[in-house]
């Protein structure tokens, strides 16, 4: 009998998944559902060496939640998940804040927010940089998102946003 609580268990459940997820067309989102509810189980049962299984979940999460019909429960317990496993794929998720699916976007958004509170320093760079030197909606939600997560940080936000102006100003020369 397989034990529910073993990550190597959910792990290998979660890569069968994924290959017959590129071999199986007639049972493509059920493979999915499983393939990213493996990962989420390995990524919560493991407490080191998660990389692998966080790259996957979300690289399998990016790309098909908007073509399947991923369980509303999935879409919660990502948008959940502890900080202290987010922190381990932080750019992977910062960079799909606009991410044209409105239910991941919304995931990311959660996740951002969630994160932010006990680890605003973390995050508070990357969006900032975000806001400054994109254009187009990336920009507008990387700030709204700055908002947001600034209230309860507003003098680091303030040191945040002088230094990533600096430093975007210094990457720019006369040359550039």
């Amino acid at each position: 009998k397989l034990d529910p609580n073993e990550y190597r268990t959910w792990a290998n459940w979660a890569y069968a998944s994924m290959k017959a997820v590129d071999t199986n067309n007639s049972n493509h989102d059920k493979y999915i559902q499983m393939a990213i509810n493996g990962f989420l189980k390995a990524s919560i049962l493991q407490t080191s060496n998660i990389l692998d299984y966080l790259f996957q979940l979300f690289s399998l999460f990016f790309r098909y939640a908007s073509t399947s019909s991923i369980p509303q429960d999935l879409y919660t317990k990502i948008s959940e998940l502890d900080p202290q496993i987010i922190e381990r794929i932080l750019p992977q998720v910062v960079c799909q804040i606009a991410h044209p699916d409105e239910k991941v976007k919304t995931v990311v958004h959660a996740l951002i927010i969630n994160f932010a509170v006990n680890h605003f320093q973390a995050i508070v760079f990357q969006l900032q940089l975000m806001a400054d030197s994109c254009e187009g909606e990336k920009s507008t939600i990387a700030s709204d998102l700055l908002a947001k997560i600034s209230l309860p940080h507003k003098e680091l936000a303030k040191e945040a946003k002088l230094f990533a102006t600096s430093f975007i100003r210094s990457a720019v020369t006369f040359f550039d």
